[in-house]
Parts: C-alpha cells; sequence; structure tokens
C-alpha cells in the first residue's frame, strides 16, 4: 500500500485512513452514542442522588467539574468517536489509490473555520471553552448526570494510563 504524504497538520486527526473501515467505524460510533445516550435516561434517578452527594460538597463537586472538562476535551480533540465534528471544521478529500479509497484531512486555507480547526488541536484552548460551557450547564439536570459519567470516565481513562505507564 502506498503511503499519502499527510498534508494535515492537526496531530490528532489521521490524514490518511480507509473509507471501508471507516463507514464501518462511523456506524459503530453512532451506535455507541445511542446507547450511551439510552444508558444516561434510563439511569437519571440514580445518577441525579449520586450528583446530590457531589452537589453539597463544593471539593467534591470541583474535581467531577474537573473530570469531566478533561473527559470532554479528549472525546471532542483526540477520539475517532468524534472524528465526523472535527471533519465539519476540515477539508476532507477522498482519493483513489490502487483499488482503495483513501481519506485526506487538511485546514482550510484561511478563516473563521480554520480557526476552529486549529482550537481542535490545541487542548488548553479546547478545555478552557469546554469549561465555560460546563459551567453554564451546569444546574440542568441531565447535563449534571452526562457531566457524572464523563468524570468517571475521565477518572477511569487516568487510571489506564497510569496502569499503562506502570506496564
Amino acid at each position: 500500500m502506498n503511503k499519502v504524504k499527510n498534508s494535515n497538520i492537526l496531530s490528532f486527526t489521521p490524514s490518511v485512513e480507509i473509507t471501508t473501515t471507516y463507514i464501518q467505524k462511523k456506524i459503530r460510533d453512532v451506535l455507541l452514542m445511542i446507547v450511551f445516550l439510552l444508558i444516561i435516561y434510563f439511569m437519571h434517578i440514580k445518577l441525579i442522588s449520586i450528583i446530590n452527594i457531589f452537589y453539597s460538597n463544593i471539593y467534591l463537586k470541583l474535581i467531577l467539574i474537573t473530570f469531566a472538562v478533561f473527559r470532554l476535551s479528549r472525546l471532542l480533540i483526540s477520539d475517532t468517536i468524534m472524528q465526523w465534528f472535527r471533519d465539519i471544521f476540515l477539508c476532507v478529500e477522498v482519493e483513489k489509490d490502487n483499488e482503495q479509497f483513501k481519506i485526506i484531512r487538511s485546514l482550510p486555507s484561511k478563516g473563521v473555520i480554520r480557526e476552529i480547526a486549529l482550537l481542535f488541536d490545541c487542548p488548553w484552548c479546547t478545555s478552557v471553552w469546554i469549561s465555560l460551557f460546563v459551567l453554564m450547564t451546569w444546574e440542568i439536570i441531565f447535563f449534571q448526570a452526562l457531566y457524572l459519567v464523563l468524570a468517571f470516565s475521565g477518572m477511569s481513562l487516568l487510571l489506564y494510563f497510569g496502569v499503562e505507564k506502570l506496564q
């Protein structure tokens, strides 16, 4: 298989991808998001009681929000499940090479769309805007449940990386 030159300066976005696996990943990602939202919907009563524990203690609330912002930032910046969202702000081209289709992503040449695409390349910049969004939506019960799940996911992700480093 011939390599295509990486025309994408974004470090977290893959520049070349085979379309057959791309479509399969998209279907899987959509199904995973639906399952995730259904779990939140059916578990919201249990989550609300857990949220009340966090809500009553300012330090636990701060920890919850920190991990939720961390996980949401990572989700938007580097997880493949949100590649479709990052693709909105990139120039996406499909090329045929030796009976295979390849997707090449690159930055737009100028404009607001380019700046938004660059924002997704900076975890610190993205986390500032996500923090603002989390703080503005914190009082909505659905978002509190979502942030609790994201916080637990963020904690487990850090534990996973810690165990991987130890091995």
